[in-house]
C-alpha cells in the first residue's frame, strides 16, 4: 500500500519526459533526502531505480546530479562511493569495496572520467580527473588522467 502511494506520488513530481529525465531528476531528488536525511524517502527512490532501471545506487553513495548514467542495467555503486560532477557511467559498472573488513575503502571518481561497460572500482582508490576507465577493467589503484585497461588495470600507453 505505502509503496504504490510513493511511487504514485512520485509519478506525479516527475513529467513523464522520458526515462532519462526521470532518471538525472530522481538522483537529484536523492541527494538532496541524502544530504537532508530523509531516508524513508531515499530508500523509495533507491528500490525505484532497481525496479525501473536495473541498477543499485545505495542511498549513502555521494553521487553528483550531473553524473551521466548513459545505460543503468547492472550498475552497482556500494554506500561510500563519492562520484563527482560530469563522469559517464555505462552499464555494468560496480564501485565499492574490495574487502568486507574495511569498512570506510571505497572509491572516488573525479570529474569528467569515463567508467567503461562492466567495469569494476574497488577499494580505496581515486579515480583521476579526464581518466578513462576501458571496458571489464578491474582499477584497485589510484589512476591518474589517462586511458586504463586490463585486469588488473594498466595505463595504456599511445604510440603514434
Amino acid at each position: 500500500m505505502v509503496k504504490k502511494m510513493m511511487l504514485s506520488i512520485l509519478k506525479a513530481l516527475i513529467p513523464l519526459y522520458g526515462d532519462a529525465y526521470r532518471f538525472r531528476a530522481l538522483l537529484r531528488l536523492r541527494e538532496i533526502c541524502r544530504k537532508k536525511n530523509i531516508t524513508w524517502l531515499a530508500i523509495c527512490i533507491k528500490n525505484y531505480f532497481l525496479h525501473k532501471f536495473g541498477c543499485e545506487l545505495s542511498i549513502y553513495a555521494e553521487i553528483s546530479p550531473r553524473a551521466l548514467f548513459m545505460h543503468t542495467t547492472g550498475v552497482v555503486i556500494g554506500e561510500g562511493v563519492v562520484i563527482e560532477e560530469g563522469v559517464k557511467i555505462y552499464s555494468g559498472v560496480v564501485c565499492g569495496r574490495k574487502d568486507i573488513n574495511n569498512v570506510n575503502d571505497y572509491p572516488i571518481i573525479k570529474k569528467n572520467a569515463i567508467l567503461g561497460t562492466g567495469c569494476k572500482v574497488l577499494g580505496k582508490v581515486e579515480v583521476g580527473q579526464n581518466c578513462i576507465i576501458g571496458a571489464n577493467s578491474v582499477v584497485m589503484t589510484s589512476t591518474d588522467s589517462g586511458t586504463w585497461c586490463g585486469a588488473p588495470a594498466r595505463k595504456v600507453i599511445r604510440r603514434v
